[in-house]
């Protein structure tokens, strides 16, 4: 809609000064100027630093790097799903495996009708490249991720 934008920072309030943090900012229309950006709630931003969010083509779904608890390498790709866009994003959850890995997983990509995700990752130990992975429909486990060819990289 181009009235939202979502952003990692340091410094947003209710977050220590050496934590990046999910941010939005707001505007009343495509013409009109943006406001400040506010750190997302708690429940997104609560331990580790987050960055690289992406959100869905509808809006509904938030996907971002983060080193929380849970996070099985450096950094893994989470998400977390809304009802509707007024709505806040709830609870996140790891993408876990086959996605995640022990490695670095970051900068994520979903395609419009979130079956499609691209990501960057380092877990085959020859630099960070980028991975894709798929799934039937959005009820259904990712696919294991498989590695895009030249001249993507």
């Amino acid at each position: 809609s181009g009235l939202a934008l979502f952003f990692s920072g340091y410094g947003y309030e209710g977050a220590p000064a050496s934590q990046q943090v999910l941010v939005q900012a707001r505007r009343e229309s495509i013409t009109a100027p943006w406001e400040s950006g506010i750190a997302l709630n708690q429940t997104i931003n609560g331990e580790g630093s987050k960055l690289s969010p992406k959100v869905s083509f509808d809006g509904l779904t938030l996907v971002y790097g983060a080193n929380d608890r849970g996070t099985m390498g450096a950094t893994d790709l989470w998400s977390s799903r809304r009802n509707t866009l007024n709505d806040s994003f709830v609870a996140s959850s790891n993408f876990r495996g086959p996605v995640s890995s022990t490695a670095d997983e970051r900068d994520s990509a979903l395609s419009s009708d979130n079956r499609v995700i691209v990501f960057a990752s380092d877990r085959d130990k020859r630099g960070t490249r980028l991975w894709m992975a798929v799934r039937i429909s959005v009820a259904d486990a990712w696919s294991d991720p498989v590695e895009l060819p030249a001249p993507v990289k």
